[in-house]
């Protein structure tokens, strides 16, 4: 039983676009694609770079900053390549071919940015700068943008599947 109380179930519900009568928890009997268990995964591995955070682990936790944005590219990627395997510039190179080039991962409003979130850490990372407090906090925040970005793009790509595969009324057979 989901005990938080009905404005977080609602937005949780609206986030993740679960239909009004499906609780936290149930699948209503649809079939969840390996894209939704990695994005699932990411926001487990950025929850747990905030963890390092609250510990005053600040280098952990922005490398689960990122490990959680190249865990949310991986998902997307999943959806047009299931086998695309652990390796960092694989998914990276995929995830830009297929999303970024294209404007599939874009926002109306932010363009490209929260696509640059991603590169903008990967590089941070290489360059094996140390991070403090504040830079740890920027990432995860960027890193919660990118994740969200992500479900958008797949709830996006998601529909626009469903909405290629939907029966017409004129279709079905007649009662």
């Amino acid at each position: 039983m989901d005990v938080r109380p009905e404005p977080q179930r609602a937005a949780f519900r609206e986030r993740r676009r679960l239909p009004a009568g499906v609780l936290v928890g149930e699948c209503a009997g649809e079939v969840v694609s390996q894209a939704e268990f990695t994005l699932a995964a990411s926001e487990r591995e950025l929850f747990e770079a905030q963890l390092h955070l609250d510990a005053g682990q600040s280098q952990q936790a922005v490398k689960g900053a990122y490990a959680s944005m190249l865990l949310a590219a991986q998902g997307l990627v999943k959806d047009q390549n299931p086998s695309i395997s652990e390796d960092e510039n694989q998914i990276i190179g995929e995830f830009t071919k297929h999303f970024v080039d294209t404007q599939l991962f874009w926002d109306k409003y932010a363009g490209g940015k929260f696509a640059e979130y991603l590169f903008k850490a990967k590089d941070f990372l290489r360059a094996g700068k140390p991070a403090d407090a504040d830079r740890a906090v920027q990432l995860l925040q960027e890193a919660q943008l990118f994740i969200d970005a992500a479900h958008d793009c797949h709830n996006k790509s998601r529909g626009s599947v469903q909405g290629a595969v939907a029966i017409s009324s004129s279709a079905q057979p007649s009662a």
